[in-house]
Order: structure tokens, then C-alpha cells, then sequence
């Protein structure tokens, strides 16, 4: 399920799909790590699939530090 209106107040939605032109896995190492610290949560929405997308497995790994910081989803209507 998407996140509701109420658990996103302080959040930064990146959406799209995931590609390196994209520039998602720049974000998350260059731009969430401040967010996160600023208590402002990152979410990623787009064709979420590691198994499938090297990038999108990376993208993970480098989400993984940020804990609850930052939330990868798939699609999301």
C-alpha cells in the first residue's frame, strides 16, 4: 500500500523510473542522508524491482543506511 497523506508531513517524494539518468542513487547518497537527518523521510515510487535492476539493487544498498529515513516502493496509484 502508498503511504496515507498523514505518515508523508515531512517527506520528499522522488517518482519515475528507475535508471541512472534518473539520478535516484545520487540522491539517496547525496541529498536523503541531510534530509533523513532533518527528520524529513525520502520515498522512492517508480518500477522498484532489485532482482530484476542492478541500479535498483544498489539503490537499496545505499538506502540501507539511512534506515527509516528513506522507503523504496514500487508503483503506486
Amino acid at each position: 500500500p502508498c503511504a496515507s497523506p498523514r505518515s508523508m508531513a515531512r517527506c520528499v517524494l522522488v517518482s519515475g523510473i528507475d535508471s541512472p539518468k534518473k539520478g535516484q542513487l545520487w540522491f539517496l547518497r547525496e541529498v536523503a542522508p541531510t534530509l533523513a537527518a532533518a527528520g524529513i523521510r525520502t520515498i522512492l515510487a517508480g518500477d522498484f524491482d532489485p532482482a530484476a535492476n542492478p541500479y535498483v539493487a544498489e539503490c537499496l544498498r545505499a538506502a540501507e543506511s539511512l534506515g527509516d529515513g528513506v522507503e523504496l516502493r514500487g508503483y503506486c496509484s
